[in-house]
């Protein structure tokens, strides 16, 4: 069990700043996703952490020491990438043994950790076979048990599953979640696709620019972002045209509200979520459907306002009449929206 905690991390390369005055704190035994779009700094900060890059300012803690200046095998972090990086000439149980011989781990407790390992990725069946005569989702597991041969404080997982497919990307993603909670082990799961942190973490941490807009449980991450790019970012919103009145008041779709952002301009984006419009039938509606979408629990309508597209997500029970071409009114939830550039 280890706390890890970013304090003023700054990183640049060159004119880039990849992270800038960055602060973090992973609890012990905590499962933190770092997300964000692509340059965001999510893996300059993984590899911060693992000591494979230096940074130019503020420190690293584990436990409240500093370790930056700890060279990366001396750190004893497990780490999996997104290429599993077996060793081809290597069966299931020689890739996980290899790590304990590097640690001179006595043949016997060898022994018994990697029947544990294989027991908890549930892979005995294969133990005896090559990287390449095991599946993308199997080599990965392989490279899991690998990484947390030695038991180390911190588990650090860069993209590991956006390499695999649908399917076995969300059982692998159970998996790691199963075993991360079993063992207890502090884990920074890095990674840009929002429904896969939403799903695995305890937290979740969203990524701008090299810094922290926001850091908190999904729910709450998800109903209660701080900013318009959070709120953007995590899940799926609507941008509707939207007008001043007065000072923070504005109006969209005919409806009034305080925006939650200040936004000097006349006219902006009224930032909405699918969940937050009802759709009413009425044939002298101002509105038309233009798609209809069964997406299991939810049917997504979708329809123009003010020149946008817009979508409604309704439960799948309650939509069952809609037809394209209906015409519609529409009530929209503005509480706590926010309001964007046009």
């Amino acid at each position: 069990m280890a706390e890890i905690k970013f304090v003023g991390v700054t990183k640049r390369y060159d004119e880039t700043t990849a992270l800038d005055s960055f602060d973090l704190t992973i609890g012990s035994g905590e499962l933190v996703s770092l997300l964000g779009p692509s340059g965001c700094g999510k893996t300059t900060a993984l590899r911060a952490v693992a000591g494979f890059i230096g940074v130019n300012e503020g420190d690293i803690l584990l436990d409240g020491k500093s370790i930056k200046d700890i060279p990366p095998a001396k750190r004893g972090f497990g780490m999996v990438f997104q290429a599993y990086s077996l060793f081809p000439n290597m069966t299931a149980e020689e890739n996980i043994n290899f790590a304990l011989e590097l640690k001179k781990v006595k043949s016997e407790a060898r022994k018994k950790r990697v029947e544990e390992l294989l027991d908890v990725i549930n892979l005995q069946q294969h133990r005896s076979k090559f990287p390449h005569q095991l599946s993308g989702g199997q080599q990965q597991r392989v490279a899991l048990a690998r990484a947390l041969a030695t038991e180390p404080p911190v588990l650090l997982l860069d993209e590991p599953l956006s390499a695999l497919d649908a399917n076995v990307r969300d059982q692998l993603r159970d998996e790691i979640r199963d075993v991360q909670k079993k063992l207890g082990i502090t884990t920074i799961f890095v990674t840009h696709d929002q429904n896969e942190a939403m799903y695995i973490s305890d937290r979740v941490a969203v990524m701008r620019n090299g810094s922290l807009q926001q850091i908190d449980i999904p729910t709450i991450l998800y109903q209660n972002p701080t900013n318009p790019f959070v709120a953007e970012f995590v899940g799926l919103i609507n941008k509707i045209p939207a007008k001043r009145i007065s000072k923070n008041q504005w109006s969209v779709a005919g409806r009034e509200f305080i925006a939650r952002n200040d936004l000097v301009a006349d006219e902006g984006l009224a930032l909405i979520r699918p969940e937050a419009i009802a759709v009413t039938p009425d044939p002298q509606g101002e509105y038309s459907i233009e798609a209809v979408s069964f997406l299991g629990v939810v049917t997504r309508l979708q329809m123009q306002v003010a020149g946008a597209k817009v979508i409604a997500d309704l439960i799948s029970d309650q939509a069952t009449g809609f037809r394209i071409g209906d015409r519609v009114k529409l009530a929209l939830s503005t509480q706590d929206a926010f309001v964007e550039k046009r």
